[in-house]
């Protein structure tokens, strides 16, 4: 009888590992697709930086903070038309640097040392204005585990009103993966 339940156990031991082996995808770019698969991520907030000016040559650095504080009072208020801001002087507006606070969790057995999140810029009225990637170190995220992660970026059409939206891209077709670094592994580059 003991034989017979040894054989069993073998026996059910070679169809799990078969099983597991079905599952993992052969293809590593499929096996990236998946792990991608596994990580969420929530856009806390995100918040438009002030623009920090250098202290001109000669001033204190508290006098150049004063005349910071002067100039976002200024902004608050109806402007008459004759104002310029940083930047008009070059040929344009200058970007402006916007601060996303977000979660990224991980339910996966084996994670990535990072991900690439889709990040979606739009007018008030919903039209996109740009999708960018930006790629985000989670070396030390593990399965059930979640990380708080700040960064920030320029984007240089932002108005007042805009949103903004951050994800995970489920499917990336082939043609795309050379603009997610997590697919370098799987090409070998």
């Amino acid at each position: 009888m003991s034989r017979s339940i040894s054989s069993l156990l073998v026996a059910s031991l070679a169809v799990a590992a078969a099983l597991v082996a079905a599952c993992t995808p052969a293809d590593p770019a499929a096996r990236i697709a998946k792990i991608r698969s596994q990580y969420t991520v929530e856009l806390n907030s995100w918040l438009p930086r002030p623009e920090e000016a250098a202290p001109a040559a000669g001033e204190a650095p508290e006098a150049a903070a004063g005349e910071a504080a002067v100039a976002e009072e200024g902004d608050a208020e109806e402007g008459t038309g004759d104002e310029t801001t940083a930047g008009e002087e070059d040929g344009g507006p200058s970007p402006t640097r916007i601060f996303f606070d977000l979660v990224v969790g991980f339910e996966g057995r084996e994670p990535l040392p990072g991900i690439t999140v889709d990040i979606t810029h739009a007018s008030a009225d919903e039209q996109v204005k740009e999708v960018r990637r930006h790629f985000i170190e989670t070396p030390n995220l593990h399965r059930g585990g979640s990380q708080q992660i700040g960064f920030e970026l320029d984007f240089p059409d932002f108005e007042e009103g805009d949103v903004f939206a951050v994800d995970v891209r489920q499917v990336v077709p082939p043609e795309e993966r050379h603009l997610y670094p997590e697919f370098a592994e799987a090409s070998g580059s």
